[in-house]
């Protein structure tokens, strides 16, 4: 944004209420995008289900649940991959740190965002999320 240009961010592009004030006082002053994408959102059984949504198929969605917790599926990650930082990061700080892993595909098949909006959002660090 400071090179007058878009920026397209996934998570975590911030951790703290003070760093995603400097994300938009930046986007506001530079008058730049800042967009937060969830590359959750595009994988191929998502966007499967996103159409059947949108087909009709289950009916009107009214109620959601959903969750990511990325650690379990990786038991086993050698050092000096991927893993390390991400289990640190677990470890370091407390609570769901991809919220829109799982949200995102669930906001899109109920339509939040394209004419509706959430109303509840319940957040259970061990279940996930409910709305």
């Amino acid at each position: 944004m400071e090179r007058g240009k878009h920026a397209f961010v996934e998570v975590a592009a911030a951790v703290t209420v003070d760093d995603c004030w400097k994300l938009v006082d930046t986007s506001e002053r530079t008058q730049r995008h800042c967009v937060m994408l969830e590359n959750c959102c595009y994988g191929e059984n998502e966007l499967f289900v996103l159409n059947m949504a949108r087909e009709g198929v289950f009916g009107e969605l009214t109620h959601a649940e959903c969750a990511y917790n990325p650690l379990p599926a990786r038991p086993a990650v050698a050092l000096g991959t991927e893993g390390d930082w991400r289990r640190d990061y677990h470890w370091e700080y407390n609570g769901n740190l991809y919220p829109t892993h799982g949200l995102g595909p669930v906001a899109q098949y109920m339509g939040v965002g394209r004419g509706d909006q959430f109303k509840h959002l319940v957040v259970d660090e061990f279940a996930g999320m409910r709305f």
